[in-house]
């Protein structure tokens, strides 16, 4: 596994997993709001390590990464509000961030493909990190778990990518990208757009080959 590619995995995963996990108006949020709403869109999209997509792309994602940022730090009950509609509920969700809901028949969260993955992080001794009352297959957990591993446990890597989370990430990207831009939630949006495209260049950086399931949403 290439070191560097390992290490521009874990950059990506380390900004964006907060994104998908924690309600940005709490407080333990704030100084990655507060960075990315300072930065240059510009000088993100030139140092942003690993993207497949054009520069374009890239920096429409990044402007829109700071514009959220700064809405966020600007109203945060707002963004707030953003964020348990489209990641926590109580009501309909129309992109669930759990993996198990895409693909198991009942569309349910803790399915056959979450408790598969439960299964495979104790197998490798790495269980400590899989709360077993939370859904292990959550996409924010999952990134954070790419970059921990891509640091500590590389040589899993592979295996955890093509079999348990690459098999449903651009499927659930391309479901929340949409819906974000149009309730213009630009952070969220952009969130979306540079882990899809940091993922997608992963597995053609490890020359993944990834078997896809059916989808059931």
């Amino acid at each position: 596994m290439g070191v560097e590619l390992m290490m521009q995995a874990k950059v990506c995963c380390d900004l964006l997993a907060p994104l998908f996990l924690e309600d940005p108006a709490k407080p333990g949020v704030r100084p990655l709001l507060e960075t990315l709403a300072g930065a240059d869109a510009e000088q993100l999209a030139g140092e942003w390590p690993l993207f497949a997509g054009d520069d374009e792309a890239l920096g429409q994602a990044m402007v829109q990464l700071r514009s959220g940022a700064v809405a966020a730090l600007t109203d945060p009950q707002g963004a707030s509000r953003a964020f348990h509609h489209l990641f926590v509920g109580p009501r309909h969700l129309v992109a669930p961030p759990w993996g198990s809901v895409y693909t198991d028949h009942e569309k349910v969260v803790f399915g056959e493909t979450c408790l598969e993955l439960g299964l495979w992080l104790r197998r490798q001794g790495i269980d400590r990190l899989a709360d077993q009352t939370e859904p292990p297959d959550h996409i924010g957990r999952m990134l954070a778990l790419l970059g921990w591993m891509a640091e500590h446990r590389p040589e899993l890597v592979g295996e955890y990518a093509a079999g348990h989370l690459l098999t449903w990430s651009h499927h659930y990207f391309e479901r929340l990208e949409p819906v974000a831009r149009e309730e213009g939630h630009d952070l969220y949006r952009a969130a979306a757009a540079l882990a899809d495209g940091m993922l997608l260049a992963f597995q053609e950086g490890l020359g993944l080959e990834v078997r896809y399931p059916r989808f059931f949403m």
